[in-house]
């Protein structure tokens, strides 16, 4: 009994060996499994880690860029407020200016009726004397002093019909008292009636 004991306990041994080793073996399949689980993961991880600092950088530049571009926009604002400003107070001392002009102008247009008054006073005065002679008028006097000369009897119709004649072609717009005409190959202007 002492050996199939031992045979048995042998045996039980056998078997818990013989398990042991499968279970082993399995485990370390689970561990090779779980082993190229972690070099994927790992390799994930490390590849997502880099993206991350990757994506980071191009973030971080990106914040560079916009808060450049705000200071600018900052700057430039600051710098269009001020301009505005300044032409806004140069264009209230021009319109106080204007304002003064009108004002002043206002005044020299109040006064000015009573100084055309003073002033064509002070021009009229007891030996002013205007006369009007209108353009294009013919004048009758030279004509009855020639008709006098010349003609002794009827001159003053004769000064009136000369006078009215020359009126009359004076008055006519195509009449052109002179004339060009070609002598020598050169142009000469003669009077013509």
């Amino acid at each position: 009994m002492d050996n199939q004991f031992i045979i048995q306990e042998l045996c039980r041994a056998k078997n818990l060996a013989v398990t042991l080793a499968k279970e082993i073996d399995v485990k370390n399949e689970k561990l090779m499994e779980m082993e190229l689980k972690l070099d994927e993961v790992s390799e994930a991880f490390t590849k997502m880690k880099a993206e991350m600092k990757a994506e980071n950088r191009r973030l971080y530049q990106d914040y560079v860029v916009e808060r450049k571009r705000r200071r600018l926009a900052t700057e430039s604002s600051e710098e269009l407020l001020q301009k505005y400003k300044a032409l806004n107070k140069e264009l209230e001392m021009k319109q106080k200016r204007l304002d003064k002009r009108e004002a002043q102008g206002d005044i020299k247009r109040e006064n000015l009726p009573v100084e055309k008054e003073q002033g064509l006073q002070d021009f009229w005065n007891s030996q002013t004397n205007i006369g009007i002679k209108r353009m294009g008028e013919v004048d009758p006097e030279p004509f009855k002093e020639a008709c006098k000369k010349k003609c002794s009897g009827d001159w003053e119709m004769k000064s009136t019909e000369l006078c009215s004649l020359w009126q009359d072609i004076i008055n006519n717009p195509e009449w052109y008292p002179f004339k060009r005409e070609l002598t020598d190959g050169k142009y000469q202007v003669v009077f013509f009636a």
